[in-house]
């Protein structure tokens, strides 16, 4: 998974949102930690996994017929933590933050992040960070984009070239290097 990231936009958002951020993520463990002192470890744990499962972290179906599970309002209590937490989540990173896995986006424009984007990076002063973002983004531009699969796949990848390319502008305008986590 390749993660790119506008450091100054990112740590703005976390001074927007972080203490909102923190006192979710606060609110979820402590909400757990009474769950497993009324429920027990082992329905406290399926509980989770049910929730993980339906937010899709896990790939996995939820077996919401479990009738311990089914009856529960802990279910939907912790669930609607958990998206609310992935909300402010979505809010701090949406203009500040670029994901594409190692098998996406990059390969129907014929680069790839650990080839094209790595020569871009600055290894000696400082490591992971891209100064050159004019120039991706010019090989990104230029690049001839093919898709194989479906109509909605290539909605799919031509929407997401659009968004790389919005996301790189927005960090020319900002005029700093992009941190890369590749």
């Amino acid at each position: 998974m390749a993660k790119l990231c506008i450091e100054r936009l990112y740590h703005g958002a976390w001074r927007l949102f972080g203490s909102q951020f923190d006192q979710l993520v606060g609110d979820r463990y402590r909400y757990l930690a009474r769950l497993q002192h009324r429920l027990g470890h082992q329905l406290a744990s399926k509980i989770q996994t049910a929730v993980d499962i339906s937010l899709g972290r896990i790939l996995a179906i939820p077996d919401l017929r479990d009738p311990e599970i089914l009856t529960m309002k802990e279910f939907y209590e912790l669930w609607g933590k958990e998206k609310t937490i992935e909300e402010v989540e979505r809010r701090i990173e949406s203009n500040a933050v670029f994901y594409d896995s190692d098998h996406g986006l990059l390969l129907t424009l014929g680069m790839s992040w650990s080839q094209d984007v790595l020569r871009l990076l600055d290894g000696q002063t400082s490591p992971g960070y891209m100064p050159h973002i004019r120039k991706f983004l010019t090989m990104v531009r230029s690049a001839t984009q093919r898709i194989d699969g479906s109509a909605e796949d290539v909605q799919f990848f031509q929407r997401r070239r659009q968004e790389l390319i919005e996301f790189l502008q927005r960090a020319v305008k900002v005029g700093e290097p992009l941190f890369c986590d590749l």
